[in-house]
């Protein structure tokens, strides 16, 4: 029996790609709705999921968390390095930390840590222990790139339009960064608009973007740097809060009709950021139900459906009216990526 392998966030680095990532997201979220709408998956050409909602253990005095997040996603399809797409059978288990206080350290840490345990899907034999900080934080902004892909420009008054979009990144730490890099990387972005508590994070995000604007589908937008929440979001096409705000930052009134919403931040609950009176009358559309019968139990809304859902057609894309895609983050997200990851890598050391 081989030994497991650890792979280091700069191999990681080395071969992470939105396209890449983007792939298998879209796939993880088909996987989560076709339990219900496969029952013989062996006999349909559809990725398929096993997973519960994650599990969080306290550390001291509640100063931070553990999460532990297992999940099987069954058939899914990867773009391999040779041009080839072939189907895989993933067992992953991501072991994520939250620890609010790393951020006062000299140096300082990230707020979250995490480790994907990847194992055989046959056999249960580790494979290897990855480190899941940089998945994370792309496979999270992915899921808001997918999600904004259907959600909003699905909708046929946007399709095949040649106009660019205003993007609205409320909060600028490790999420505002990989989401602001993600959506411009995706889509035709004109402006984007950043907002932060601290300011300065606004500024030097600022400047990161503009060394990365060459990645962009738009390679010269206008960046700005807002002083006031209600001054980001002004007739923004979407917005991305990325905060860890216990309160809401975001109300009806400073938001246009038909705006997208990735609602990503995590405090207490994942749904604080946003005022009650934009759940009253949006859209809200989740990754899966699993995560949101827990996460979101006193959320106060019109949950739809599962992104998934709208993927495969089974719902129609909203033409109108505001939508939210509540974030939550699903294991088979993790093993997903960590899995195109953990292939791509194997063929560079062929």
């Amino acid at each position: 029996m081989s030994s497991p392998i650890f792979i280091t966030n700069d191999e990681v680095k080395s071969v992470l790609t939105w396209p890449l990532i983007n792939e298998s997201i879209e796939e993880a979220f088909k996987s989560v709705v076709s339990e219900d709408k496969y029952p013989l998956i062996g006999d349909q050409d559809q990725p398929y999921a096993n997973q519960n909602a994650r599990t969080r253990t306290s550390t001291h005095n509640d100063s931070g968390s553990l999460f532990t997040m297992p999940g099987y996603i069954g058939n899914h399809k990867l773009s391999l390095p040779n041009g080839e797409r072939k189907a895989f059978q993933t067992l992953g288990c991501k072991l994520v930390t939250w620890s609010p206080n790393n951020q006062n350290l000299k140096p300082p840490l990230p707020t979250i840590l995490a480790n994907i345990l990847l194992l055989d899907g046959e056999t249960g034999q580790l494979q290897c222990v990855m480190d899941g900080t940089l998945i994370t934080a792309w496979r999270t902004a992915s899921a808001s790139v997918v999600a904004t892909k259907y959600l909003y420009f699905g909708r046929k008054h946007v399709q095949g339009s040649s106009d660019g979009v205003t993007l609205a990144i409320l909060g600028c730490g490790v999420q505002g960064e990989s989401h602001a890099l993600g959506m411009c990387t995706e889509f035709k972005v004109n402006e984007i608009r950043l907002w932060n508590r601290t300011a300065s994070k606004a500024v030097e995000l600022s400047a990161k973007l503009d060394e990365a604007r060459n990645s962009f589908v738009n390679s010269n937008p206008i960046i700005t740097v807002c002083p006031r929440v209600a001054d980001c979001v002004a007739g923004a096409d979407i917005i991305v809060t990325g905060t860890q705000t216990a309160a809401p930052i975001l109300n009806l009134d400073m938001l246009k009709k038909d705006v997208h919403i990735n609602a990503v931040g995590a405090s207490a609950s994942h749904y604080s950021e946003l005022n009650q009176d934009i759940y009253d009358v949006a859209s809200v559309y989740i990754d899966y139900w699993a995560g949101a019968k827990t996460e979101l139990a006193g959320l106060r809304t019109n949950i739809v459906c599962e992104v998934g859902e709208v993927i495969i057609n089974d719902k129609k894309t909203p033409e109108k009216g505001i939508t939210v895609f509540q974030s939550l983050g699903m294991a088979v997200e993790d093993a997903a990526v960590a899995q195109a990851v953990y292939q791509h890598l194997k063929n560079k050391q062929l």
